[in-house]
């Protein structure tokens, strides 16, 4: 048997293997799977090996693309997620600003460090540490109970946003 057509319907099986799944392929893949067949140790049917080459790695190139493509999706809605939940604590920091300003020349000088202690738990990520520096002649419980009384003054103006975000921080 001549060499050439050997080499020929070799390469046409995993041509058509390749295609049997998906029929995207170039030369270079071709080559590759080629030499790939050819390094084996002699066979009964090369051109059948050849065939299953080609399938296998259509299929494998098929599913590493999925897979991609479902990371991208994965990643494309985490983001869109993020971006939503920073749009919204956005909203209810602007919202709790207003509302405060609107409640600030009716507040008398306790409800105004309410309102100061909410801010730095609920938007601006103290922790208790912190609001001990900024208040240390008052204990824990004392500046928790500032806070659900912040909260309190700006509940009966808040909009379903700000009450969820407020409610999630508690």
């Amino acid at each position: 048997m001549n060499n050439k057509p050997h080499l020929r319907e070799i390469r046409n099986g995993i041509i058509s293997g390749i295609e049997s799944v998906h029929g995207k392929h170039n030369s270079e893949h071709v080559r590759r799977l080629l030499r790939r067949v050819l390094e084996m140790d002699p066979m009964e049917n090369p051109i059948g090996y050849a065939f299953i080459t080609g399938r296998n790695w259509a299929i494998g190139q098929y599913r590493k693309e999925n897979e991609a493509e479902r990371m991208k999706k994965i990643t494309r809605k985490r983001q869109r997620r993020e971006r939503a939940k920073q749009q919204a604590f956005q909203r209810a920091e602007q919202e709790f600003l207003h509302i405060a300003a609107l409640l600030s020349p009716s507040l008398h000088h306790l409800q105004y460090e309410h309102l100061e202690i909410t801010w730095m738990i609920c938007f601006g990520g103290s922790d208790d540490a912190q609001c001990a520096n900024i208040y240390p002649k008052t204990n824990r419980d004392q500046r928790y109970q500032w806070k659900r009384r912040g909260v309190k003054l700006v509940l009966p103006h808040a909009s379903k946003n700000l009450k969820a975000h407020l409610n999630t921080r508690r």
